[in-house]
């Protein structure tokens, strides 16, 4: 229900601390915010922990603006976020720590192919 009427918002913004490498929290924001379109490794490897830690340099002191697409099963806002230097999930991918999810983002960051 806190999802849903999130989503009601067309945006988010706040300070964000870092839940794992394509997962925040908004500062205020009583609900995860899961990052559209990519998947990032989880914590319990050593990749899914470098990419927390990259995530987390890239959003620390910053303001992250969030556009909400959604929800998922786990009641996450799944939302394309954006730091002044820009798209999260593209930086992310671009760096190596996140790969695009085709199912979900239909090739919105090139790496799907045809």
């Amino acid at each position: 229900m806190i999802a849903f009427l999130l989503l009601l918002q067309s945006s988010l913004s706040g300070t964000a601390t870092v839940v794992d490498g394509d997962t925040l929290r908004l500062a205020g924001e009583p609900a995860r915010i899961r990052l559209w379109g990519i998947d990032a490794p989880e914590t319990s490897t050593a990749a899914g922990r470098e990419a927390s830690a990259f995530l987390q340099g890239v959003v620390i002191g910053e303001t992250i603006q969030c556009t909400p697409e959604g929800h998922d099963r786990y009641g996450r806002i799944v939302a394309r976020c954006r730091s002044r230097d820009g798209d999260l999930g593209q930086t992310l991918i671009s760096q190596g720590y996140a790969e695009e999810w085709c199912r979900y983002s239909q090739g919105y960051y090139g790496g799907c192919g045809e």
